[in-house]
C-alpha cells in the first residue's frame, strides 16, 4: 500500500496542500490544491476539504511556521555534539536576543566546521505560535507530525536544486531570501509586507551574497514567482530558476511549489532538520486512542473465549439461550469498542479481524520507550548522592523530558546532582536551566530539564 506524505503551506490567508505518494521506493506527486482561509479556526476544515478524504493511518503531514515567528542566529561553539549544543543553545540565544527565552522554543541545524569551532544555525520560535498551530490540528484529529520553519523546510524539500543557490520565497504574507552553500544555510533576510519588486530583490540578493560567491542562481517559489518577474530579473543579468514539478500530468504552478517542497520534507526522517513537534507539542493522541481500543478489544476477546467455553457444558436449550444472550452482549460491546463499524459477519471473527488490524497499526507506531513517572522518579531518587540534600518543589513529566524545580545547599551540589543523573541510562541528557542563590543566601534554587532516553523503564 502506498504511503502518503502531505505538505501543508499556510501562507497568510491562503492554504495550499500537496500529496506525495510513495510505493516501493518510487514517489509520485498526485494532488495539489489551495483555497483562501480567512479565519484561523477554519484551518483544519480547509485542510480536510483540500485533501478530499480524511488522512489515512500512516499518512505523514508536514507544515512550516513563517519566518516572522522566529529569530535566527548563527552561533559558534567549540563542540558539535547534539546534547551539548542543546544544553548551550538557550543560554547563548538568551544572551543575544532581547526577549524572555521562556516564551520561545529552540532548535538548530547541523553544525558546520569553521576552523577550530563549529558554526551552528540556531532558531528560537515563539512558543505561542507552535501551540496554536499544533492544538488546531490535534483538536481536529489531523495527525500533523512535522512543524518546521520557513525557509529551511523549503530548502530541505527542494533538495539538490537549492544546494548552492539563493532561495527566494515570495509569499502572500512575507518574502524571504536565504543563501545556501553546499546545502547549508549561510544567510537569511526577511522582507515583511508587500512583495518586493525586481530591483529590490536584486539589491537584497547582492547584499546577502556580499563576502560570499556572488552570482548564485536565484530560485523563485511561491505565489509571487511569476514569469514576468523572472524575465525582468534575467534581463538584469541574474540567473533565475523556477523549479518544475508535475502532478497528474500537469505542470505545477509556482504558488504550489512551497506545498510540494513540504510534502518532500515530510518524507525526510534521518537528516538533522528542524521539527518543533516535540516535548509538550509532541503528537500523542493517535497512539493513545489506538492503545485504548487495543486493550478494550483484548478484554472483549478474552470474555468471548471464556463465555464460549462455559456454554459448551450446558444442555442444548440452555446453550441456545445463553448463546443468543452472549451474541447480543458481544454485539453491544463490539459496537461500543468499534463505534461506526457495522457487524457484517460472526462477531468473534470480525473482532479478531479488527484486532489484527489494530496490531498492524501498532507495528507502524511502535510501543517501545514508554516510561512511567513513578519509575523515572524512583530512578532519580536512586541516582542522587545521599549526601546531597534536595527539596523538590515541582516535578513536571512529559513523554520526552522531565522538568524539576527545587532547592539544594550549594551550586556544587546542583552540579553533582546533574552529573549523577546524567550517568543513568534512562536519561539522554540533563541540563541545568537555572540556578541562583535564594534571598536568604542559605540555599540554591535550581531548575533542570532531563531528556528521557528510549530505554524501557520497568517499575
Amino acid at each position: 500500500m502506498a504511503k502518503r506524505f502531505i505538505g501543508i503551506d499556510i501562507d497568510g490567508q491562503h492554504v495550499r496542500v500537496a500529496v506525495l505518494e510513495a510505493d516501493r521506493g518510487a514517489s509520485v506527486l498526485t494532488t495539489v490544491a489551495g483555497r483562501p482561509c480567512e479565519e484561523p479556526g477554519d484551518l483544519p476544515a480547509v485542510v480536510r476539504e483540500l485533501l478530499g478524504e480524511p488522512p489515512a493511518f500512516g499518512d505523514k503531514m508536514a507544515t512550516a511556521l513563517p519566518a516572522s515567528t522566529a529569530f535566527v542566529r548563527w552561533l559558534k561553539f567549540p563542540f558539535a555534539e547534539s546534547h551539548k549544543v542543546n544544553a548551550a543553545l538557550p543560554l547563548e540565544l538568551g544572551s543575544q536576543l532581547p526577549v524572555d527565552m521562556e516564551a520561545f522554543v529552540t532548535g538548530f541545524l547541523a553544525p558546520q566546521p569553521e576552523g577550530d569551532l563549529f558554526r551552528v544555525p540556531a532558531v528560537a520560535v515563539r512558543r505561542k505560535a507552535v501551540a496554536e498551530l499544533t492544538s488546531a490540528f490535534d483538536g481536529a484529529g489531523l495527525p500533523l507530525q512535522i512543524v518546521d520553519l520557513n525557509p529551511f523546510a523549503l530548502a530541505a524539500g527542494l533538495g539538490e536544486e537549492s544546494k548552492d543557490a539563493l532561495l527566494i520565497h515570495l509569499g502572500d504574507a512575507e518574502t524571504t531570501l536565504s543563501l545556501w552553500r553546499d546545502g547549508r544555510p549561510a544567510g537569511l533576510r526577511l522582507l515583511p509586507g508587500e512583495r518586493p519588486k525586481g530591483e529590490d530583490l536584486l539589491r537584497e540578493s547582492a547584499a546577502l551574497q556580499r563576502g560570499d560567491a556572488a552570482g548564485l542562481p536565484l530560485i523563485l517559489v511561491g505565489p509571487g514567482a511569476g514569469e514576468d518577474l523572472a524575465g525582468g530579473l534575467r534581463a538584469a543579468g541574474a540567473e533565475v530558476v523556477i523549479p518544475r514539478r508535475e502532478a497528474a500530468g500537469q505542470s505545477v504552478a509556482p504558488e504550489f511549489l512551497p506545498a510540494v517542497a513540504l510534502a518532500h520534507r515530510a518524507a525526510q526522517d534521518k537528516e538533522r532538520l528542524l521539527n518543533f513537534r516535540r516535548g509538550p507539542f509532541a503528537l500523542k493522541s493517535e497512539w493513545m486512542a489506538l492503545k485504548r481500543r487495543l486493550v478494550a478489544a483484548g478484554v472483549l476477546l478474552a470474555l468471548t473465549v471464556g463465555a464460549a467455553g462455559t456454554a459448551a457444558w450446558l444442555d442444548y436449550a440452555s446453550r441456545a439461550r445463553q448463546a443468543e444472550a452472549l451474541k447480543s452482549q458481544m454485539t453491544r460491546m463490539f459496537n461500543a469498542t468499534f463505534p461506526g463499524t457495522p457487524v457484517v459477519v460472526d462477531v468473534p471473527l470480525q473482532m479478531q479481524a479488527q484486532i489484527k488490524d489494530l496490531e498492524k497499526r501498532v507495528s507502524v507506531i511502535g510501543t517501545e520507550g514508554a516510561q512511567s513517572p513513578l519509575a523515572v522518579l524512583k530512578e532519580m531518587s536512586s541516582r542522587i548522592p545521599r549526601e546531597v540534600t534536595v527539596d523538590l518543589r515541582d516535578f513536571s513529566y512529559g513523554p520526552d523530558a522531565v522538568k524539576i524545580d527545587g532547592v539544594t545547599g550549594s551550586f556544587e551540589a546542583t552540579n553533582r546532582m546533574a552529573k549523577a543523573l546524567e550517568a543513568s541510562p534512562l536519561f539522554a541528557q540533563v541540563q541545568v536551566t537555572g540556578a541562583k542563590m535564594s534571598l536568604e543566601g542559605k540555599e540554591v534554587e535550581f531548575r533542570m530539564t532531563i531528556s528521557l532516553s528510549e530505554q524501557q523503564v520497568r517499575p
